[in-house]
């Protein structure tokens, strides 16, 4: 099943109509550290005591909801509206700047967007 998700997918993504509404999804790939550890400061904030305390409270079916929640609602919307005014996500710069030892633009172009 695993196999069909993934290759139905990868389909729908050589269609130029679908891959319109892959792009905000593309946003979040261009910023995986920031949205890694957001999503591990939302996660550990829900189940973890020192926040919501779900964890052995909630099922499987609804922790995937909560998943897919986090993803769609908060952070494929903070990467596209960052991506508008920036070039980078902010952990994304920092790693740049520790690489490259300089500061770069971060303002987004207009032939970058």
């Amino acid at each position: 099943m695993m196999s069909f998700y993934v290759l139905t997918i990868v389909r729908l993504a050589q269609i130029p109509a679908w891959q319109r509404r892959f792009q905000p999804i593309a946003m979040t790939g261009r910023m995986p550290l920031t949205n890694y550890l957001l999503q591990t400061l939302i996660g550990t904030t829900l189940f973890y005591g020192w926040g919501f305390g779900l964890w052995g409270k909630v099922g499987p079916a609804v922790q995937l909801v909560m998943a897919f929640a986090v993803f769609f609602i908060i952070q494929v919307p903070l990467s596209t509206i960052g991506f508008r005014y920036f070039e980078y996500g902010p952990l994304e710069y920092v790693w740049r700047l520790g690489t490259y030892g300089k500061r770069r633009a971060v303002v987004a172009t207009a032939s970058a967007t």
